[in-house]
């Protein structure tokens, strides 16, 4: 059963993932978009905010946009998206909550965003939510 998402909007501080994963634990697909408001200035992402806030006013279909192939983090470009978003790109890692529960969360930025930095944040964040979830975090 999958139970949360987050996102947030690559290239800020990871502030905000905290206050996006807190009491977002559901029975069903929920999806919570943080940091809309930086996306916005991207100027790679801007024109495909609308898409993107038409997309996440739909939990399923948001849930499956940041969905992530496997335990790994997952890269996908916009233009390899449905519908299709140049100059964006999408870093999702899923976690394991406990109880066979598992959640994702994900960076929605520039393709250009700076991935050496920020795919340990990602990697250390789901591995922290999930420990959370599970009601093993401290």
């Amino acid at each position: 059963m999958f139970m949360a998402s987050m996102v947030l909007a690559a290239g800020q501080r990871a502030g905000p993932l905290h206050q996006c994963g807190t009491g977002a634990c559901h029975h069903r697909p929920a999806a919570l978009l943080e940091g809309a408001q930086y996306l916005a200035k991207m100027a790679d992402v801007r024109q495909n905010l609308g898409t993107l806030l038409e997309i996440f006013s739909d939990n399923e279909a948001a849930t499956e946009l940041i969905r992530p192939e496997g335990n790994k983090i997952t890269a996908t470009l916009g233009c390899d998206l449905d519908p299709a978003m140049p100059g964006a790109c999408i870093v999702s890692k899923r976690y394991l909550a406990g109880g066979g529960l598992t959640g994702s969360v994900a960076l929605i930025g520039s393709t250009r965003m700076e991935y050496e930095r920020l795919l340990p944040i990602l990697d250390y964040f789901a591995a922290r939510m999930g420990q959370s979830m599970a009601g093993q975090g401290q």
